[in-house]
């Protein structure tokens, strides 16, 4: 298959642009350099979505053969990688030999007029940020904040966790807790912040038109200033004997049970 664009060839590893894919593989050095890596088919169609992000492609021969419309690569600089390069730079156990190299978003612009809005408190495991943005792309939720302390959103663990969520959603990192809920609180938005045990069963609570989640660390919870500004503290009953939620399932709990909610309203 001829494609319209030229694509260029790498077999070796002191190839600048390896070495650049290289980096983003490491979670320092991917901060350094403000991009970020995706990898399997599915996500390289969404990351086609996404041209404003895009900086380049990479495939296998044989990934790169496989597509039958060159015209989707019209402007998309792209990498053909020998098999023993990709296999380097995969983290699956079959690489799939296609992947996408990305710009990380900015943003600034708040918006006051959608809800929930989901702020994670010092999550660390990026496996769970990236389940706990997939679900919250599930659920409708627009925008994301991120306390200091938590993972990574655009680590390779937390992108493939997302299974491309991390591209629907405004994900705001770093942000300064007090800050940003007082402002959330000054568009009239409630803030719920979650607990183990104590505070309201989050079943038996109406949630009002704009809510703000508050989900925290997954071993000391929120920290206490954050906890303190909240309007509601909510709890998810266990029925069983497990002594905790993943944070990820609490997030798919609460997030959906304010669907739930809204949904009874219209009746």
């Amino acid at each position: 298959m001829q494609k319209k664009m030229k694509v260029s060839f790498i077999t070796s590893k002191e190839n600048p642009v390896f070495k650049l894919i290289k980096r983003l593989t490491h979670p320092r050095k991917r901060k350094k350099e403000g991009l970020f890596l995706i990898e399997g088919k599915k996500f390289v169609e969404e990351a086609l979505k996404r041209r404003e992000l895009l900086k380049f492609l990479v495939f296998s021969k044989e990934a790169f053969e496989s597509f039958s419309e060159a015209e989707v690569f019209k402007d998309i600089p792209i990498y053909v990688l020998s098999p023993e390069l990709i296999k380097e730079l995969s983290s699956l156990t079959t690489p799939q030999g296609e992947m996408a190299v990305l710009r990380e978003p900015v943003f600034s612009n708040l918006d006051y007029n959608t809800s929930p809005v989901l702020f994670l408190d010092r999550i660390q495991d990026p496996s769970n940020l990236g389940a706990i943005l997939r679900v919250a792309d599930a659920a409708g939720c627009r925008q994301v904040f991120l306390s200091k302390g938590t993972a990574d959103p655009y680590s390779c663990k937390s992108v493939r966790a997302s299974a491309g969520s991390i591209l629907h959603l405004s994900v705001f990192k770093d942000v300064e807790p007090i800050e940003t809920l007082k402002r959330f609180m000054e568009k009239d938005f409630e803030i719920w912040a979650t607990t183990p045990h104590n505070g309201q069963n989050l079943f038996f609570l109406r949630p009002p038109c704009k809510v703000l989640v508050i989900l925290g660390n997954e071993a000391s919870g929120i920290q206490k200033e954050i906890l303190e500004l909240a309007h509601q503290r909510v709890f998810i009953p266990i029925f069983g004997k497990a002594e905790s939620l993943n944070v990820s399932v609490a997030a798919g709990i609460f997030l959906y049970y304010l669907r739930f909610a809204q949904l009874l309203v219209k009746f």
